[in-house]
């Protein structure tokens, strides 16, 4: 029998971090029970802890960036494992793309067999813009009936959620400026690709202006400066 659910997992890339803490912030906000990996589950338990929290959930909701993907031509990267063992368990799956990734695009990343399928999914655009109205579109995906989870989580697993659902809520909610930076990332990113590395240079630039503490921003920015030569300040 089918019934409605309102459990989550989200799966992302680090690099879009502030994007999933936004989802989350926004499903928690509305009664959701959403579960966000924090980056410190134990290594030795982080396989079954995933699995099995994806397991336990009705929905689960992948971030799509250009860098998302970047690493899922590896059978054994993260973020390709869950999109699999999501479908493997029939959750319903929804896309939520952001900086205009469109859902026909997994198909440059990952194997037909996850491709194919994931592409035919109902996927969520989001304008930074209009942020709040592409959740609503989201929560429509979500607010539907399903059948029933039949994977309760382990106890081992739900200490751990606990624990992550501790952590990220302590963090502070995301503001517009962070959310830009990430799109200023995936701009930059895409270009770097593409090898046009002045655009995206410019575009990391502008991400850690908005974010002086980007990491990732420095070091995608200090990457394209060494892919042009210019080693001098791709080390600064």
């Amino acid at each position: 029998m089918s019934q409605m659910q309102k459990s989550v997992f989200i799966s992302y890339r680090r690099t879009n971090f502030f994007m999933a803490k936004a989802v989350y912030d926004h499903l928690n906000g509305n009664g959701y029970d959403v579960f966000l990996d924090n980056e410190t589950i134990k290594a030795g338990d982080f396989e079954q802890v995933i699995l099995n929290s994806i397991e336990s959930r009705a929905h689960f909701v992948v971030i799509l960036t250009p860098s998302a993907l970047e690493r899922c031509k590896d059978p054994g990267d993260w973020v390709r494992r869950e999109i699999e063992h999501a479908m493997r368990h029939r959750r319903n799956i929804v896309p939520v793309s952001f900086e205009n990734f469109n859902i026909v695009d997994v198909h440059k990343y990952l194997p037909p067999d996850i491709a194919e399928p994931l592409s035919k999914y109902n996927a969520v655009r989001v304008p930074i813009d209009y942020f709040e109205a592409a959740m609503d579109k989201l929560r429509g995906h979500l607010d539907v009936p399903v059948n029933a989870v039949l994977h309760p989580p382990s106890r081992r697993t739900e200490r751990y959620e606990d624990e992550q659902q501790r952590q990220v809520e302590a963090q502070p909610a995301v503001t517009e400026k962070q959310l830009t930076a990430g799109e200023f990332f995936e701009k930059a990113y895409e270009s770097v690709e593409q090898g046009r590395y002045d655009d995206g240079i410019r575009d990391y630039t502008e991400a850690i202006r908005l974010k002086p503490d980007y990491a990732e921003a420095y070091n995608n920015r200090g990457l394209a400066y060494d892919d042009k030569g210019e080693y001098d300040r791709a080390i600064r």
